[in-house]
């Protein structure tokens, strides 16, 4: 999908956070995509058994604002995993659509 069509979705929800015209608004748009929102979504369901998270909840994890410091804990403590691998692959699919656009594959 082109970017162009998220420019404005994400200019509305970046002014909506408050970090419009600040470098985080030009930052994070790059760093969060569809793609790893995705790879860590399934990775944190296959790496933290539904078991972990049941006994997580009965030791008195899911206290406080409810499930949201049980989910940082737990799954976002083994999701730290995947992030180098996100970035490998946000990095190499940047280059590959570079190069693309570049005509790199011209004979």
């Amino acid at each position: 999908m082109p970017g162009i069509v998220l420019a404005v979705p994400q200019y509305l929800l970046l002014a909506a956070v408050g970090l419009a015209g600040t470098h985080w608004s030009v930052l994070l748009p790059v760093i969060i995509n569809p793609f790893g929102i995705f790879l860590c979504r399934v990775f944190a369901a296959a790496a933290v058994p539904q078991s972990t998270l049941e006994a997580a909840r009965l030791d008195g994890g899911g206290k406080g604002t409810g499930d949201s410091d049980l989910y940082s804990l737990v799954i976002m403590g083994s999701a730290v995993s995947i992030i180098p691998l996100i970035a490998l692959v946000l990095v190499l699919q940047r280059f590959w659509r570079a190069d693309l656009l570049a005509g790199g594959l011209k004979g």
